[in-house]
């Protein structure tokens, strides 16, 4: 899918700060005969389809894939270096992208080579899911093991009556649903803790700085849940703070001896 004009030129705008695929960059200084590259981007309207371009392989140096707020440039001619990029504001210049990383995506996308694609899809997740700053500090990544996080986007209307993209994340641990989602009239990401089969909400928290933050508490929250079984069907733990919620499942394990435990996880099951 095409890219609009306003997005396009930022990204080529960006581009002159990349030695290897500015105008007159290092393999022109190298070649002067080379064949002059255009810049030429396309978005992917999923993450499937971004995958696919990157286990193709063999794209010419200056041709990029856009997918939600990232951008992936190739830098080497018929290779897999991807310059990577995070979207931060829509000016329409440079200053919109904030370049955190070169990427080889190759051996991940390319499930043929044997790779879970549960590592490519949260590689992108998490790039997804952190904040301009995290990126840029190369601390955006989800913690080992992580459960594969799916993506969505809804238009809300706000309390202008304007209607507002919104970004959602989501996830399955044990008999829990986890999800991160922007809400159009609200500063941050709200964070909810579902039971799974009820549908009950036992844990939600809002204004989190990034849904790398909110998904990477809620992810504890479940574990400690799932390994100290606190969970109550019968109790609504609706707007309690995440950190309540672990100190209330530490507290629920420490409180109770091991084969009381025992009894009482059987008096809940009766």
């Amino acid at each position: 899918m095409e890219i609009d004009k306003c997005t396009y030129e930022s990204l080529v705008e960006k581009c002159q700060d990349n030695g290897w695929v500015m105008k007159g960059g290092y393999p022109w200084q190298d070649d002067p005969f080379l064949e002059e590259y255009p810049y030429e981007f396309s978005e992917c309207s999923d993450l499937e389809e971004l995958r696919s371009a990157f286990a193709h392989g063999n794209w010419a140096i200056r041709q990029g894939f856009l997918y939600d707020d990232l951008a992936f440039v190739q830098q080497v001619d018929g290779g897999d270096e991807w310059w990577t990029l995070k979207r931060a504001a829509r000016n329409g210049d440079a200053a919109d992208w904030i370049d955190f990383e070169s990427w080889s995506f190759e051996p991940s996308a390319n499930y043929r080579l044997g790779t879970q694609g549960d590592t490519f899809t949260n590689s992108i997740r998490a790039m997804q899911m952190a904040s301009p700053d995290q990126c840029k500090r190369l601390t955006y990544s989800l913690p080992k093991g992580s459960p594969r996080w799916d993506f969505s986007k809804t238009t809300e209307i706000d309390f202008d009556h304007i209607p507002r993209t919104c970004r959602s994340f989501s996830t399955q641990m044990g008999d829990y649903t986890l999800k991160v989602y922007e809400r159009p009239s609200s500063d941050g990401f709200v964070a909810e803790l579902f039971d799974r089969d009820s549908k009950r909400i036992l844990v939600s928290s809002d204004g989190a700085s990034s849904a790398l933050d909110a998904a990477k508490s809620l992810q504890e929250t479940a574990r400690l849940c799932i390994d100290n079984d606190v969970h109550d069907p019968g109790r609504l733990r609706d707007l309690q703070p995440l950190e309540s919620r672990a100190l209330q499942a530490r507290l629920a394990s420490k409180a109770i001896p091991a084969p009381e435990r025992e009894k009482h996880q059987g008096a809940q099951a009766i």
